[in-house]
């Protein structure tokens, strides 16, 4: 006997009675035998869907794992530390967005180890946004509205590139309606100037 129905307290239960193995529900779709759905008993009941999951409303308190999933709505990961992961195969990175994580009180965009196992990687943060609205590349603590850090040849650097050979590519500071531009290229080259 591998499973059992039975009904409890007005609930309907469907239970398997080997230990470890999976639930698995399976159809016929145009003629091919699918895997629509596969619980996991190995991994507390995780849930691996074929194709893409509807529904009007649902609430998670555990991983989701799914071909492909269409919301039509609000998405929200409501915990102490929400997180959001980019789960790649063969020799990509992977990739997460996270709330609380590394940084207090900053959201920040991470970057993994390029295997398949996302949720077992060390995470290196790249962007720190602080909630007080100042962002850090390379920096987890930006002191200013844009804060770079890096200690490479080509790190800790702001590359501005125009491709038309009219304009130059440059910075504008202003202030008190006084304006600095310091820029280089265009049909003349150009180093700075104020008005």
């Amino acid at each position: 006997n591998y499973g059992t129905f039975y009904q409890t307290s007005s609930d309907f239960y469907i239970q398997s009675l080997v230990e470890d193995k999976d639930l698995v529900f399976y159809g016929n779709d145009g003629g091919s035998g699918v895997t629509a759905l596969r619980l996991d008993m190995s991994e507390a009941g995780a849930a691996t869907f074929n194709a893409g999951i509807n529904a009007t409303t649902g609430t998670f308190s555990s991983s989701v794992t799914a071909t492909s999933a269409t919301f039509t709505d609000d998405v929200a990961i409501n915990n102490s530390s929400p997180e959001l992961h980019f789960g790649t195969t063969g020799n990509h990175y992977n990739w997460r967005l996270a709330a609380q994580e590394n940084v207090d009180a900053a959201f920040t965009i991470d970057v993994g180890s390029q295997d398949t196992a996302y949720g077992d990687d060390t995470y290196s943060t790249l962007v720190t946004v602080k909630s007080d609205g100042k962002v850090g590349i390379g920096e987890a603590s930006p002191d200013r509205h844009l804060h770079l850090t890096g200690s490479g040849a080509n790190t800790g650097r702001i590359k501005l590139e125009n491709t038309s050979a009219s304009y130059y590519a440059g910075l504008v500071m202003t202030a008190s309606a006084k304006e600095f531009h310091v820029g280089v290229g265009g049909a003349s080259t150009a180093a700075g100037y104020a008005n």
